[in-house]
């Protein structure tokens, strides 16, 4: 026998409950107590681990500590009022997290710069494991927050400025393609 830490999730290791319906009643994960030294010598701690949610008009924000206990209450912020936002209450002792989404990166950019630890979360990963019942913009970001603490989020590779630059220019290219495609066949119909 093998001696082990369990890392419990205050559920009873025996209970059959579904990994996919709740985040909190996930099963304990036990961890052979060498590796868990390991991986807790590696792991940096943060005083908050906070979530960004990002939308079209607006973001919502919020966190929790490392004992997942609600540190920032999720509020929203709009997009005009981000950067002096962010400058006053992100600094560097601070773990972020964001789903990846197609305006992700001009936040990730501005995050990187006062935050000390940004996360890009996999939108369909992260969805699998903390699926609810209850879907709300407030509930989305202290579950959000809640994986970070606990080191549970699938990352996204985090592409550098230049292949991100070249992305765009390439989707832009595709664009004009297909528009020139949609006038040329338009005028061959007349």
């Amino acid at each position: 026998l093998m001696a082990c830490r369990i890392v419990s999730s205050g559920k009873p290791a025996h209970a059959k409950v579904s990994p996919y319906r709740y985040m909190s009643t996930l099963a304990p994960i036990r961890v052979p107590i060498h590796k868990w030294r390991q991986y807790s010598m590696k792991r940096k701690e943060y005083e908050r681990y906070l979530a960004v949610d990002i939308h079209k008009r607006y973001l919502m924000v919020g966190g929790v500590n490392e004992a997942q206990e609600m540190v920032m209450r999720p509020r929203r912020v709009s997009i005009s009022q981000w950067e002096e936002w962010l400058s006053r209450h992100i600094n560097r002792s601070d773990a972020l997290v964001i789903e990846a989404t197609t305006n992700v990166w001009h936040i990730y950019d501005q995050l990187v710069k006062v935050a000390g630890k940004v996360v890009v979360a996999h939108a369909g990963k992260t969805k699998l494991i903390a699926s609810a019942r209850v879907k709300t913009d407030r509930l989305d970001v202290l579950n959000l927050a809640k994986l970070l603490a606990a080191d549970l989020i699938p990352e996204v590779w985090v592409p550098p400025l230049a292949v991100r630059e070249l992305r765009g220019v390439t989707a832009h290219r595709l664009k004009m393609v297909s528009a020139r495609t949609r006038l040329q066949n338009q005028l061959l119909s007349l």
